[in-house]
């Protein structure tokens, strides 16, 4: 118990006489960190980005349009009852859910 309370004491000894030093060296660290850090969550964010491009389109190819069955041009999801939508496109968050409620429909069938 008596070497844990030295311990203590010196430890808040050193902190007290390096204060300084330690505050640098921490601020030091994350300038150098925070660079990567960011750039790490950048790559994972584009991949999590392209991953749901991918899946969207491979449901898209899946289902083909409800008109002409084409699967080889671009194809959008067509509400089937507008009133069932739950938010604009615009602020569309998430819509694999949406497409539960549409169609895919091809660009020349929605015109």
């Amino acid at each position: 118990m008596v070497t844990s309370e030295k311990q203590r004491a010196a430890k808040k000894l050193y902190y007290q006489t390096h204060k300084e030093q330690e505050r640098q060296q921490q601020a030091k660290y994350r300038k150098e960190n925070l660079a990567s850090i960011r750039a790490k969550q950048n790559a994972e964010s584009k991949s999590r980005k392209r991953a749901f491009a991918e899946k969207l389109h491979a449901i898209k190819q899946a289902a083909g349009c409800v008109d002409c069955g084409r699967t080889d041009i671009r194809l959008d999801f067509d509400h089937v009852d507008p009133t069932t939508k739950l938010f604009p496109r615009a602020k569309a968050g998430s819509i694999l859910g949406q497409w539960l409620k549409s169609s895919c429909r091809s660009v020349l069938c929605v015109a």
